[in-house]
């Protein structure tokens, strides 16, 4: 164990706690950057496009089909109309 090592174990608990908070920070602002990211990209990028191209061939008219209940979380990946104003 190398000196550095030591003196880090040996800290003591509210040491230990300030380490944690800031860690718990960090990692939220990473989460809060690559959310804002992702959503840049999502509203910017044919992503679902993307995705989809390989099974293009086997959709029915080349549409995707929502087959269960959603919310309105999901509306940013939403293709076509939704569920209701889409004809039936």
């Amino acid at each position: 164990m190398t000196k550095q090592d030591r003196s880090r174990a040996e800290m003591p608990f509210l040491e230990h706690l300030e380490e944690l908070r800031w860690r718990i920070l960090w990692s939220l602002l990473a989460l809060v950057v690559g959310s804002a990211i992702g959503f840049w990209v999502v509203q910017h990028y044919d992503v679902l496009g993307l995705l989809k191209r390989p099974i293009e061939p086997l959709l029915p008219a080349g549409k995707l089909y929502v087959t269960q209940a959603r919310d309105r979380g999901v509306a940013v990946f939403q293709v076509g109309e939704p569920p209701e104003t889409a004809a039936p």
